[in-house]
């Protein structure tokens, strides 16, 4: 069952679905596309941090950090 990324728990591994395009800021889905969020790609969500509105995701051997309100726009199947 797909779900956001927002909603994984710490050390759940997951591959991206979809990334909502209409959403996104073209700038940030550029970003994202560059640091390897593309669907069918496999991330690990590692921390999250609700007082401070974010959380780290790694995908391959980079650690990324996303604000937790543009990781509601992820979709992500996990694994």
């Amino acid at each position: 069952m797909n779900t956001s990324l927002d909603k994984l728990n710490i050390g759940d591994e997951a591959i991206i679905v979809s990334l909502k395009t209409t959403i996104l800021p073209k700038s940030m889905l550029t970003e994202l596309l560059e640091m390897g969020f593309y669907p069918g790609a496999i991330l690990k969500l590692e921390r999250i941090s609700k007082q401070l509105g974010n959380l780290i995701c790694s995908i391959g051997n980079n650690q990324i950090g996303l604000r937790i309100e543009d990781s509601q726009h992820i979709e992500v199947l996990k694994k």
